[in-house]
């Protein structure tokens, strides 16, 4: 994948918008490994094993008055790029190269296996989840990794059950008790066993996790 490429493709997308620039203090990296219970320097570490010697590209989905593009960018082999839609404001400190404007359910102007690995929170629930997904599996690198988050997620039970990328995803409590399939966590809703009381309070809050073979 050209990085050229999608660096023309972030500015060619933001013309023609008003575009609000903000000084917000919401920070990003620590952000996401706060609220997805993950360390992203072991996750970056696990990812770059599997492509060694090459930089990495990632992308977070829906980010834009974050720093995490920034803060990504400032690590060394990481070119990274926020998509994002809904809102056209932008922390000051972003660099607008690297910010794509682009419906998350339809990224058509993004090739496919462009990204090793892929980061979302509190953006999944706001899409159509069986679109969303299929993208996301769509534009990872073969053996590239996803973490995402999706709020409410027990409301979208049919939509994850049918959708066809979910024999690749998996699921984690955000106290680790609780790892497993889709169908695991499915089959323990509906058959909770004597024990399981903290686990079942805890599997209100996952991070959901897709690996593309």
């Amino acid at each position: 994948m050209n990085v050229e490429y999608l660096e023309s493709l972030a500015l060619k997308s933001l013309q023609g918008y008003h575009i609000n620039h903000v000084k917000m203090n919401i920070d990003g990296l620590s952000r996401l490994e706060r609220n997805l219970h993950i360390s992203l320097d072991e996750r970056i570490r696990v990812i770059q094993e599997k492509f060694p010697q090459q930089k990495l590209i990632i992308a977070e989905l829906g980010n834009f008055i974050t720093t995490t593009i920034d803060e990504f960018n400032n690590i060394p082999n990481i070119i990274a790029f926020g998509i994002d839609l809904d809102h056209i404001t932008i922390n000051n400190k972003q660099d607008r190269k690297h910010l794509i404007r682009a419906n998350i359910e339809s990224m058509l102007e993004i090739p496919e296996n462009t990204f090793h690995y892929i980061i979302s929170h509190n953006c999944m629930e706001q899409t159509n989840l069986r679109k969303s997904l299929l993208e996301i599996y769509r534009i990872l690198k073969p053996r590239g990794h996803a973490d995402f988050d999706i709020a409410s997620w027990y409301n979208y039970i049919p939509e994850l059950i049918k959708n066809p990328v979910s024999p690749y995803m998996k699921v984690i409590s955000m106290s680790n008790k609780f790892e497993g399939t889709l169908p695991q966590l499915f089959a323990l809703i509906k058959e909770p066993r004597a024990g399981l009381e903290d686990v079942q309070r805890e599997l209100v809050y996952l991070r959901f996790e897709l690996d593309k073979p």
